[in-house]
């Protein structure tokens, strides 16, 4: 017979019950800024993003519907696109409805906890009184209120997971009598929710059907094949259950298993995460008294939590075995072949260490009710005062870390983007970032790089191409935590980016496509030239001219667009002066035609037409190779187009037409600045294609060549400070010291001269430089500027 709960008992179950519901309100009926950042994690948004598209009807998707993805787990995004469908696609109230079912799921969680002791424990004397201690410790712990709000499918897992449980004892599984064959499907079917919550899943699958087959031996080789039978029966329903969710993925991406677990495994080593164990174990053994997060890296507390939870184990287990009834050995059965799977799969074969928490938290509802137990023993061997005084430190304890998760709950790590990205980035622009869970729930056109939601970021990793997919693509800036700006050490990347922001004090990397600092940006004074220049060129065209002379002016104004960043513009003029010059010939000719064809490439390789690109400046090469050696400036249009190309062939994947191309400029090279970028740009693609020691040769030589410049060398600063850089990050990790040195001085070189944002002063040099390069296209022109 149950001996009842005492008064002690119920006032310490209802305080921690109370405690719980007020830490998880805390987050829900509050501003807005607490709604966003007390619970919902940098994953947990992913999933909040793909609920949200779903609910506005764009499916499992990220990027605002623009990119289908799988990397989620899709029963829970399903249940919370219904919060989101109700709330219209609303941010905020999506949101906050979210985290009410969060709520609701724990409570039943805990019920469960609750319901689970009772019948296992049916045996015990005290078996309400473990159930309810239990099931109010787990509610009150703050790991178990951070994990159960974390807007991820993390305490749905949980509750599964007991509920599994709960089904299986309940079904009678020590009995002799093996189940009904009409009771296998449904338990089969409840196995493959289970997969659709989370895909480890397959561990609770597996658990239950071992442990159904195990508990039937003691009954006799008849009995265990009985129960072998109906393993295999709720076990393919599993399968049949979990079948769409496959072929989903296996049709759309290639794969069963989500981008998200591909993503995340790529961060594995074998037995690397061991260490993340130990700690996580102790915590849920131990009633899920979380250990300071400081402490838990440490390798004294790591020692000393492995010999705990070793004890545990090989005392603890043995002792509850042999004193243990029937049901309750077949839930020690069930937790621990459960437990083994999750501890190897995710201490030996899986990435990600520092979510170990996370992972193993399903654990945590079964490990709480022999603490509850012991615990109710250790009160009834003490003086009733000391039994309450440590009840109330306990429950004081843990209040006292929900406080301070209350207190930090609007110091989101990821906000710090979030905010700058909404004062500084309009919505049409694409954003890149590793980590992109908050970022895309907040702004849609952002493209995850670590692949966890994005399949072609994935096969970029895998390919050893990040750099070349995002330089290839739409992405107009890359933003993250302050390590961002170390994207920059790969060559392709620093070619076409540069840094914005760098504040790691507030966490906060960006860093800019080139392309989007137009000249006019650097040449902000000169606007009134521009405007004059290109008011004389179209007075110009509406008169008869020759076509030399009509093919120049229309490429003036090509030049004009490219600068104002009207691509589409320059590219209609490009096409206007070859048609002018397509019934000509000589070498006058093929030298304004070789030029359309490279201003034509450079603005369809800024609007990412690279095969486009590189054929416009194969169309260039051949002409100008023929007047190269007897004309100074075909030779310098040369160089440029096969600098382009190179780069075209490079974003393409084509490293050996890169570098074939970077060769015959180098040959073409006759002034020191010349020889110099030359080599540069040989080292960036060495560097590109992980050969750091051709990468740094070049590197030396084209420093050596920038600093035989002559010092009234208006870009001899600034070619410094861009070799500078580059050798600086290239020796990061073969010598720290000439690295800081160089990487310092290019810094202070480019900071001198471009104190805003990292963007170079126009100087009158550059502002004359680009008037007399687009006036003394015509006579006309050059006429008219004052």
């Amino acid at each position: 017979m149950s001996r009842p709960v005492s008064r002690g008992q119920k006032l310490f179950v209802a305080i921690a019950i109370v405690i719980g519901l007020v830490a998880r309100l805390s987050g829900i009926i509050a501003d807005e800024a607490r709604v966003f950042q007390q619970f919902p994690t940098e994953d947990g948004y992913f999933m909040l993003a793909i609920a949200r598209n779903l609910a506005i009807g764009e499916g499992f998707s990220v990027a605002g519907g623009a990119m289908p993805t799988n990397g989620t787990q899709p029963l829970t995004t399903l249940i919370w696109s219904i919060p989101f469908a109700i709330a219209g696609g609303d941010r905020l109230l999506g949101v906050r409805l979210v985290l009410v079912l969060e709520l609701l799921g724990s409570g039943v969680a805990a019920y469960l906890v609750y319901r689970l002791a009772k019948k296992v424990l049916a045996a015990r004397a005290s078996a309400t009184a473990i159930g309810a201690v239990a099931a109010a410790i787990w509610f009150l712990s703050p790991i178990a209120v951070q994990h159960s709000m974390n807007t991820l499918e993390t305490g749905y897992n949980a509750l599964m997971a007991l509920a599994v449980a709960y089904v299986f004892v309940e079904a009678g599984g020590p009995e002799r009598t093996p189940w009904s064959w009409s009771r296998c499907i449904p338990v089969g079917v409840l196995l493959g929710a289970a997969f659709w919550i989370r895909n480890d899943g397959v561990f609770l699958i597996l658990s239950a059907c071992l442990t159904y087959v195990i508990t039937g031996i003691p009954f006799g080789p008849r009995a265990a094949m009985q129960r072998f039978g109906r393993a295999i029966v709720f076990g393919l329903t599993s399968i049949v259950v979990a079948s769409p969710w496959l072929l989903y993925n296996y049709r759309e991406f290639g794969h069963i298993m989500p981008v998200s677990g591909r993503a995340e495994s790529l961060t594995r080593h074998a037995g690397g995460n061991l260490s993340d164990l130990p700690p996580v174990l102790v915590e849920y053994l131990f009633g899920l008294v979380p250990i300071p997060q400081r402490f838990e890296e440490q390798t004294p507390i790591v020692l000393l939590t492995a010999v705990i939870a070793i004890a545990v184990v090989l005392y603890v287990g043995p002792r509850l075995w042999r004193r243990g009834t029937k049901m309750e050995r077949t839930l020690l059965v069930f937790v621990g072949i459960y437990g083994v799977g999750l501890s190897v799969f995710y201490g030996f074969a899986f990435g990600a260490g520092w979510f170990m928490s996370r992972y193993l938290f399903p654990l945590g509802g079964f490990f709480v009710i022999p603490f509850a137990a012991g615990a109710i023993v250790a009160a009834r061997r003490v003086p009733g005062p000391v039994a309450m005084v440590a009840g109330a430190v306990f429950v004081t304890a843990m209040a006292g870390v929900n406080l301070r998760t209350y207190r930090a709950g609007k110091s989101h790590a990821h906000f710090q983007v979030i905010d700058w990205a909404q004062r500084n980035v309009p919505e049409p622009m694409w954003i890149g970032a590793v980590q992109t869970g908050t970022l895309n729930f907040f702004h849609d056109r952002t493209i995850n790089l670590d692949g966890k939601v994005n399949i072609d970021a994935y096969e970029a990793l895998i390919g050893h191409r990040k750099g070349r997919y995002v330089a290839s693509g739409t992405i107009e800036m890359l933003m993250d935590w302050a390590g961002m700006v170390r994207w920059l050490e790969m060559p392709i990347i620093d070619a076409n980016f540069r840094e914005l922001v760098h504040d790691p004090e507030l966490n906060l990397g960006v860093i800019e496509r080139r392309d989007q600092l137009r000249l006019d940006q650097r040449l902000e004074p000169d606007h009134r030239l521009r405007a004059l220049l290109q008011e004389r060129y179209e007075a110009a065209l509406e008169g008869e001219l020759p076509a030399t002379a009509r093919a120049r002016m229309q490429l003036g104004l090509c030049q004009l667009e490219r600068i104002t960043g009207d691509h589409d513009a320059a590219l209609a003029w490009a096409d206007k002066a070859l048609a002018a010059l397509e019934p000509l010939g000589g070498d006058e000719v093929d030298s304004l035609r070789a030029r359309a064809y490279i201003l034509r490439a450079h603005s369809q390789r800024v609007t990412r037409d690279r095969t486009a690109a590189t054929a416009s400046y194969d169309e260039a090469i051949p002409l100008l190779t023929r007047i190269a050696e007897k004309n100074t400036a075909a030779r310098l249009d040369l160089l440029e187009a096969l600098y382009g190309r190179a780069e075209a062939r490079r974003l393409e994947g084509d490293v050996a037409g890169a570098e074939t191309a970077l060769t015959e400029a180098s040959r073409l090279a006759r002034t020191p600045r010349e020889k110099a970028v030359a080599s540069l740009a040989l080292g960036d693609l060495s560097r590109d294609a992980n050969d750091g020691t051709a990468a740094q040769q070049h590197y030396e030589a084209s420093y050596r060549l920038r600093k035989q410049l002559p010092d009234s060398s208006p870009s001899k600063a600034r070619d410094l400070a861009l070799v500078e850089t580059r050798l600086g990050r290239l020796l990061w990790n073969t010598d720290a010291e000439r690295s800081r040195a160089l990487v310092r001085r290019g810094v202070e070189r480019r900071e001198a001269a471009a104190p805003e944002h990292g963007r170079w002063r126009a100087s009158t040099a550059d502002v004359l430089l680009l008037g007399e390069a687009v006036a003394t296209t015509t006579t006309a022109t050059v006429g008219a500027i004052p």
